[in-house]
């Protein structure tokens, strides 16, 4: 299966369409600053609606495919804190 993606210069998916053969419907079109791809979804994903899809890939900048995005190391998530009781 064919999928085709519009991305920003980062290879972050912004829009995204599965296609076949016989497709006839809409496609993204790519703006200024933005590409539009057309490239083999791997079939580990196949069955991922579009939005899982534009959010766990992302184009590969160099090779022109979709890739898994990698965890940033050193970024944790920051959990509020509550102030203890009494204290203002």
């Amino acid at each position: 299966m064919k999928l085709i993606a519009l991305h920003d210069q980062s290879g972050k998916i912004l829009a995204a369409v599965r296609v076949s053969d016989y497709y006839e419907g809409p496609i993204p079109v790519a703006a200024r600053g933005a590409r539009v791809l057309k490239v083999d979804l791997p079939k580990a994903h196949a069955k991922l609606d579009l939005a899982a899809l534009c959010t766990r890939l992302r184009v590969d900048k160099r090779t022109h495919e979709l890739v898994e995005h990698k965890a940033r190391a050193g970024r944790k998530r920051r959990v509020a804190r509550r102030a203890p009781r009494g204290s203002t």
